[in-house]
């Protein structure tokens, strides 16, 4: 009876004991697992919010793109400019035609914009311009349709000064025409300000975007056991599991997330359908908070699973510790078991061994039993095949002294060490010797022997022959360094030629942009980036080609290819690639447009891009910048037409010579010049032969030795036109040399001068006829001159003898005033004939050695009696740098040097007249004379005058002092004849 209850007993506290155990693993499984949960649902809840925060900022990074594409500010500028753009003239409806383009492909690429618009202030907040997501894809909406939205929250939220950069809405339901949207699209607008060039804000961007597939798409990804819940800043839902509750605050007869965990909400709530919702009070939740636009608005993300769930873990993993304890339990007694059983299992060893020694000697490779300290125990048949030596010629014997070489001798010693410490020897190549010294490459492995009790006793080592091997893999080993020599050299080739590549795509002046089959631009070269003004990273992937095209060039150019290759060709990308994409040469010229605005007239050559079966995966551009060509070609084109006209008002004829064809080219004057029919083909020959019989080879020889040395001056020769007329030509011209074949033209000029060198001949012969009457003239006036003086110097000496007889007061005045105007006539005289000489060529200078001071002393006393009465003191001053002699014609220089002083005296009543001989400091070789008085001077604008024959500065000076107006002309051609200047100064 006792051992009966002793046995219930330890079955009872077996039991209990099984009970405790598996309740405190249930409960320790079951807070683990909680937190496990509670940390994953928090996770979860942040990866979520971060999705959608990346999701945002994708927008976000698209509306700061389209803020500076150039229809946005085109369109600004065309408003406050009557609806042109002062640019580049595009109308207002222009760049909203272009700007709806652009929206419409930004709407075609997002799927969940179904909605973008340009918003101004004025007109009531009026949409510029609108793109709608239909069902057949996009749409423009038409102006007539366009909305005025002043009076939204949102337009006056983004307007305000408070917001800074992008600004992102709440999420609420959408509306149109102030009405909700059925079926209900939840909505979240995105939008930046776009401002004029002051700086001020003329309107915004908005965009927007369906929330609805991103809330699904992040609850779809959860396990059915969890349920996700988006709140605003007012904890209503803004997702929920059941699509009635979402956004019921707007309907008027919504719950938030406190009257959902505590199950009470309005008096519809209980009508819901809540299914297959988690009830929140059996639940545990992570949750994560994302602020749409800082300190402004956010939403909260929350994911909640049931505690069911992990009861039903924790149920589960302590089922499978309970279900390990009891396997545990059962391994023990299978141990015990296989106990029992060792002794059997040592006899089955011995028949095991003796098994194995059958295989050990059936072995191909070598096998060698060795003592710890070396000895050889055994030796298979392999072994003597390999090594030359028979199994009793080696039992006993040192392994090392066998098949050992000098070099591996210390591998042994370190086998037998890992092995004896418990280490393992892994398989390894070496070299060992056979009888004959033959060197054999062999793999080998070792493992230990060990006794009944465990003990190491011995080391087997399994040798295999690889020699043959071994000279495969060396072979194989030369011919991998040879390959990856040539490999090396190729890939330097190829990165050289790489970096040659790409110097040259970053350093090129063209433009060079790729794109892919679809036209989407993949490659977008630097000097593309200093051209038209976008960075890579702004087109590279995200435009194509178009965004710098103007539509009106790519509209007719669509036009053009469709009659040039008889297909429909659209306008879109196809218009660029259409010719590269059928094998045909690709060259056009285009006008680009920069981000600036700017237009850039370019030459754009396509080609096609192929893959490495011929495929064709893309194109690549390169535009060259013609703005410089373009500019010269309407420079040549003006100065061409000036040049005509020119021609034309000059009756000059133009020609050109091509020597290497020998064909000459005439403008419509030309023609005239030689009465040759307007269009004749004319040649050289030809030419020539119109050229008269004495000029021809003359005209020929100038013209041939102008192509090939390039110089010469202009030529004068006569012709005779095919109507007879005899015509005198003056021609002109200049080499140009085509730097491509090195071909020679020459361009030149034809004007008739026949009426010029008739006019110029009857001048000629005037003046010949003129020169002879002046020469007679100067020639008539000299001899009577001279004749009528001979008699006056008897007159003169006549009455100087009169003088000395005795005569009355009376006579003797009349005697001095007879004489003073003898030797006046006789001055006059003397003035005419120089001046008569000067003219006619024959006045001589005659240089030779004299004395200045002598010049100075017969100076004084020439002038001396001139002064008179008058209260004037005559100075004359030698400058002492001045040598003693100089080499100049005395009796002339005297006669300039009394003339001026002459003057000064006649015109000067009182004061100073002086007279300064002096060295010039630039040149010791030039006298300088210079005359200064204190009289009535001179007016400038009478300087000239003065300077002409029988001229004097006013005509009341005759009257009062006399004189023939020569004087002053005499000495300036005196000046001149002897090398000098003559200059007046008048203060």
């Amino acid at each position: 009876m006792k051992f009966k209850y002793h046995w219930q007993v330890t079955i009872l506290g077996i039991v209990l004991l099984l009970s405790a155990i598996t309740y405190i693993t249930y409960q320790t499984n079951y807070k683990r697992l909680e937190q496990e949960a509670i940390s994953s649902l928090q996770t979860r809840a942040q990866s979520n919010a971060q999705m959608l925060s990346t999701k945002l900022n994708e927008v976000s990074s698209d509306l700061t793109f389209m803020q500076s594409v150039p229809p946005v500010q085109g369109i600004i500028r065309a408003h406050k400019n009557d609806g042109i753009d002062p640019l580049d003239q595009s109308s207002l409806h222009v760049w909203k035609a272009r700007l709806g383009e652009t929206f419409k492909s930004y709407v075609l690429s997002h799927d969940d914009i179904y909605q973008i618009r340009y918003i101004g202030l004025g007109n009531g907040g009026r949409e510029i311009v609108r793109v709608d997501r239909t069902v057949s894809g996009a749409q423009i909406t038409p102006e007539p349709v366009l909305q005025k939205k002043g009076d939204r929250d949102y337009f006056k939220d983004i307007i305000s000064t408070e917001v800074d950069g992008i600004f992102v809405s709440d999420i609420t339901l959408n509306r149109e025409l102030g009405k909700i949207q059925i079926p209900h699209n939840p909505t979240i607008r995105l939008a930046v300000k776009v401002y004029t060039d002051t700086s001020d804000i003329f309107g915004f961007i908005i965009v927007n975007k369906s929330i609805k597939p991103l809330f699904e798409n992040l609850a779809a990804d959860l396990p059915k056991t969890m349920n996700m819940f988006v709140l605003n800043d007012n904890e209503q839902f803004l997702y929920h599991p059941d699509s009635t509750v979402a956004f019921d605050f707007e309907l008027g007869d919504g719950i938030n997330w406190n009257d959902y965990i505590n199950n009470s909400s309005k008096s519809n709530t209980s009508k819901r359908n809540t299914s297959l919702l988690v009830s929140p009070k059996e639940s545990i939740s992570g949750l994560s908070s994302l602020p749409l636009m800082k300190g402004k608005n956010s939403v909260t993300i929350r994911i909640i699973e049931s505690k069911n769930t992990i009861w039903l873990n924790a149920i589960t993993n302590t089922f499978y510790a309970f279900l390990i304890f009891i396997i545990s339990v059962a391994i023990f007694f299978i141990l015990f078991s296989s106990y029992r059983k060792s002794i059997k299992s040592q006899t089955d060893l011995v028949l095991e061994k003796a098994r194995n020694s059958s295989i050990v000697e059936g072995s191909q490779d070598a096998i060698i039993a060795i003592t710890m300290d070396g000895k050889i125990t055994d030796w298979n048949p392999s072994a003597s095949q390999m090594f030359g030596y028979s199994k009793k010629d080696v039992l006993g014997q040192y392994l090392k002294e066998i098949v050992h070489t000098s070099d591996d001798v210390q591998e042994e010693v370190n086998i037998r060490q890992t092995l004896r410490l418990g280490g393992q020897v892994k398989a390894f190549e070496s070299v060992r010797k056979a009888k004959n010294d033959r060197l054999i490459h062999v793999s080998v492995s070792a493992s230990p022997i060990k006794n009944e009790s465990g003990k190491i006793i011995g080391v087997s080592k399994i040798i295999r022959d690889i020699t043959e091997k071994k000279q495969v893999a060396d072979e194989l080993e030369e011919l991998n360094h040879t390959l990856e020599q040539q490999v090396a050299e190729r890939t330097l080739e190829l990165q050289e030629s790489y970096g040659l590549q790409t110097a040259i795509l970053n350093n090129a002046a063209h433009i060079v942009i790729a794109t892919d089959i679809h036209g989407v631009i993949t490659l977008f070269n630097p000097a593309a980036e200093m051209y038209l003004g976008y960075s890579a990273s702004e087109v590279v992937g995200k435009e194509t080609p178009q965004l710098f095209h103007l539509e009106s060039e790519v509209i007719q150019r669509s036009v053009d290819l469709t009659k040039e290759l008889k297909e429909d060709i659209k306008p879109g990308f196809d218009v660029f690639i259409a010719k590269s994409f059928r094998g045909l040469k690709n060259e056009h010229e285009w006008t680009y447009v920069a981000k600036s605005g700017s237009k850039i007239p370019v030459y754009l050559s396509v080609t096609s891009l192929h893959d490495g079966n011929g495929e064709i995966n893309g194109y690549l551009g390169m535009a060259t910048n013609i703005t410089e060509i373009i500019d010269h070609k309407n420079k040549l084109e003006v100065l061409k037409d000036q040049l005509t006209k020119a021609s034309e008002v000059a009756d000059i004829g133009i020609w050109s010579w091509n020597t290497s064809t020998n064909s000459i080219t005439w403008n419509p004057i030309m023609f005239d010049i030689y009465d040759v029919e307007l269009g004749a083909n004319i040649e050289f020959e030809q030419w020539a032969s119109m050229v008269v019989d004495e000029d021809r080879e003359r005209a020929v020889e100038h013209f041939k030795r102008f192509a090939e040395e390039g110089n010469g001056t202009d030529l004068i020769f006569d012709i005779m036109t095919q109507k007879g007329i005899r015509k005198t030509i003056q021609a002109t011209a200049t080499v140009e040399t085509n730097l491509i074949d090195t071909s020679i033209t020459m361009v030149g000029v034809n004007k008739d001068i026949s009426d010029q060198m008739r006019y110029e001949q009857a001048l000629k012969t005037a003046k010949e006829v003129s020169d002879q009457a002046n020469q007679m003239k100067s020639e008539f006036v000299a001899n009577m001159s001279h004749e009528i003086r001979t008699p006056m110097s008897a007159i003169i000496g006549l009455l100087e003898l009169l003088r000395r007889t005795e005569l009355t007061s009376k006579q003797l005045d009349y005697v001095s005033k007879s004489s003073s105007a003898a030797k006046s006539l006789l001055h006059i005289l003397n003035d005419i004939l120089d001046f008569s000489k000067v003219e006619a060529g024959k006045l001589e200078i005659d240089p030779h050695p004299f004395c200045l001071s002598d010049l100075v002393e017969n100076v004084m006393t020439v002038l001396s009696p001139n002064i008179k009465d008058k209260d004037v003191e005559l100075v004359i001053d030698l400058d002492p740098k001045l040598p003693s002699y100089v080499t100049l014609d005395s009796l002339r220089l005297q006669q300039i040097i009394v003339n001026l002083v002459g003057n000064s005296i006649k015109f000067t009543h009182s004061g100073v007249v002086s007279v300064k001989l002096m060295a010039d400091i630039n040149d010791l070789n030039c006298l300088t004379i210079l005359v200064s008085d204190t009289g009535i001077g001179i007016p400038k604008e009478k300087q000239e005058k003065i300077f002409e024959p029988f001229s004097q500065a006013e005509a009341s000076i005759v009257r009062e002092y006399g004189g023939t107006g020569l004087g002053l002309v005499i000495t300036q051609k005196l000046l001149k004849l002897m090398g000098g200047v003559y200059l007046v100064i008048v203060k």
